[in-house]
């Protein structure tokens, strides 16, 4: 899908599982930058997010867990479309703050500062909002071993993590929700 001119993201979904009952079967949004070869993970029910629990009759899980990743690609137009919008908005200090509250620094933009005795977010510039988001899913995904510029060699739970949350952000500030104590990209 085409965010804007000449930037193009691939979708696709990342599954889960676990031998044991303690990680749900399930599965949740994944997108990759043809750009820059960068990936998120995009979780919440809106968002097609699924989880079958480890209980019932295996044909019934597999069915379910069948609809549940229709569900997901069904649901990749918004995704796309709140990544368009994002092309058009700028970082402001609310957007760095609900970055900065879950993301380690070596993963935020450079644009975005945080002091490290006061805990203050620091925004210099005005960043574009989905180039942001994109510097935050290159910090996270790139690993220094293998020649990158990048500030982080994170793990995949890290990755997972750093990328959902950037996610988050991105979609309250698009719909005007970030901050308001209701929003969450699994409650709209």
């Amino acid at each position: 899908k085409e965010v804007k001119k000449g930037d193009e993201v691939q979708i696709g979904c990342v599954v889960r599982n676990s031998v044991g009952t303690y990680v749900a079967l399930g599965a949740d949004l994944f997108t990759y930058r043809l750009i820059c070869k960068n990936g998120a993970i995009a979780k919440g029910q809106d968002l097609g997010s699924i989880a079958v629990r480890h209980i019932g009759h295996k044909d019934n899980m597999l069915l379910a867990f069948g609809k549940g990743i229709e569900t997901i690609i069904a649901r990749t137009a918004k995704l796309v479309k709140y990544y368009k919008k994002s092309t058009e908005m700028t970082v402001d200090q609310r957007i760095a703050e609900e970055w900065a509250k879950r993301i380690p620094q070596r993963a935020l933009p450079q644009q975005i500062e945080v002091d490290t005795k006061s805990g203050k977010v620091v925004l210099t510039g005005k960043p574009n909002l989905w180039d942001s988001f994109n510097d935050i899913t290159a910090n996270a995904w790139k690993d220094q071993n293998q020649g990158e510029n990048m500030k982080t060699n994170a793990g995949f739970l890290t990755k997972y993590h750093i990328t959902q949350h950037a996610h988050k952000v991105l979609i309250g500030a698009v719909d005007g929700t970030l901050g308001k104590a209701s929003s969450s990209s699994s409650k709209k």
